[in-house]
């Protein structure tokens, strides 16, 4: 999914907001993999509050394998 039409399916409560505006936000991922469902979210709730103070928590994140981690011995190559 491009990071476009995942912001496209992102919505926010506007009642809820205009009830209790938040000052600051904290949104928290299961996995940090590209950073596209955070920055998704983030733009969405900027379009709202360009000045809101937003931070992410990860709880993990992806390790890419390395190919160079494959090679039994440099002296080889």
């Amino acid at each position: 999914m491009t990071p476009e039409s995942l912001l496209e399916l992102l919505i926010v409560d506007h009642v809820a907001w205009d009830r209790a505006p938040p000052r600051s936000i904290i949104l928290f991922d299961d996995v940090l993999t590209t950073g596209k469902h955070f920055k998704a979210c983030e733009r969405r709730l900027r379009e709202i509050d360009p000045t809101i103070a937003i931070a992410g928590v990860f709880v993990a994140r992806r390790a890419l394998p390395r190919p160079i981690d494959d090679l039994e011995n440099l002296d080889e190559i």
